[in-house]
């Protein structure tokens, strides 16, 4: 008799562990007694689910709870919320002894987007009286895509694990929304703008460090000293010297690329263009060495490039031509300047 009811207890058990609760809006409680909770943002409410990680020192094997909610949620139909507003959570009933939040940024599947998210952004939050929020801020892993479409409003998918032990018993209750990425493109056409230009003046500061202001980066600190630019201390483009730079979308994703006048050489100088593009990491030149020169200028709101005789002293009415910058195909072109080597 004591065999039997032991062998019971111990398949009541393992049937416990293999269950995965869920709980929606009618707010039933989960297998394992753990509670209900509601999570919104302002009067929208955010469907949860929860599954048992351990109960007691047992360890349960189940789906993955945010591939579970996108197996019935399409994208589309996600909660969206913007970056700089708030999720609220509550408990209804009794109370976890520790909590753990983390935000991972997940594909269309469910899976993390990034093989830096599996362990997620931990995220702060305090619990008074069963209730807690947090602020949704920007996550600069979404900075690591080289599609543009991942930047547009709403293209990136945020899951959330909140990590809850009673006792000995483990459980995991997990959501998911749409957001922003770190960094957002508009509708709007980026304008091209002049952050210094010091090309060939008398006036050029060369022991200075000068901040230089863009906005479109949000949080990261860029600065300009003659040799080169740096963006949160990290060494982004280099200069023989740095004369000039602007801001200017060059590859039609609405998003700035840096462009300078630089020199290089020693003995034999050549003017050039520098552009790098801080949203993919990558680097261009627009370079003729010992053949044409070239700088960059703001005419009428239009960043314009100037291609001179190589070593003609600026001002001096020899330009060959001008014309615009683009980046087609991955690579650097000039729309309007013939670069044909004269024989």
């Amino acid at each position: 008799m004591i065999k039997k009811t032991a062998l019971l207890l111990a398949i009541s058990m393992l049937f416990a562990m293999l269950l995965v609760g869920c709980a929606n809006e009618t707010g039933s409680l989960t297998v394992g007694g753990f509670p209900k909770i509601k999570v919104y943002s302002g009067n929208t409410d955010i469907e949860w689910v929860v599954g048992m990680n351990r109960l007691g020192n047992a360890q349960t094997d189940r789906e993955d709870n945010l591939i579970g909610i996108i197996k019935d949620n399409a994208p589309g139909d996600l909660v969206y919320l913007k970056n700089g507003e708030s999720i609220t959570i509550e408990f209804d009933g009794k109370l976890p002894d520790t909590v753990k939040l983390t935000e991972h940024i997940i594909k269309a599947d469910g899976s993390a987007k990034y093989t830096t998210e599996h362990k997620g952004t931990a995220i702060d939050i305090a619990f008074k009286k069963g209730k807690g929020s947090f602020v949704i801020e920007k996550n600069y892993a979404t900075a690591l895509s080289s599609n543009s479409a991942d930047y547009a409003p709403g293209a990136t998918i945020k899951g959330y694990r909140l990590l809850c032990n009673f006792g000995t018993d483990e459980c995991e209750y997990a959501f998911v929304i749409r957001g922003d990425a770190a960094f957002t493109m508009t509708a709007e056409t980026f304008a091209p703008r002049e952050l210094l230009n010091y090309f060939y003046n008398d006036h050029m500061p060369w022991d200075s460090v000068i901040d230089l202001d863009i906005p479109e980066f949000e949080g990261i600190k860029f600065k300009w000293t003659f040799e080169k630019i740096t963006a949160n201390g990290e060494d982004i483009l280099f200069g023989m010297p740095v004369w000039s730079v602007y801001l200017a979308d060059l590859n039609g994703d609405n998003l700035p690329e840096i462009c300078a006048s630089t020199s290089f050489g020693s003995g034999i100088v050549d003017n050039r263009i520098i552009v790098y593009d801080y949203f993919n990491k990558k680097s261009y030149e627009l370079s003729d060495r010992m053949v044409y020169d070239y700088s960059l200028s703001l005419e009428n709101g239009k960043l314009v490039v100037k291609q001179t005789a190589y070593n003609e002293p600026p001002g001096t009415g020899k330009d060959r031509g001008t014309g615009s910058l683009a980046i087609i195909n991955d690579e650097l072109a000039t729309v309007g300047i013939d670069r044909i080597k004269p024989e």
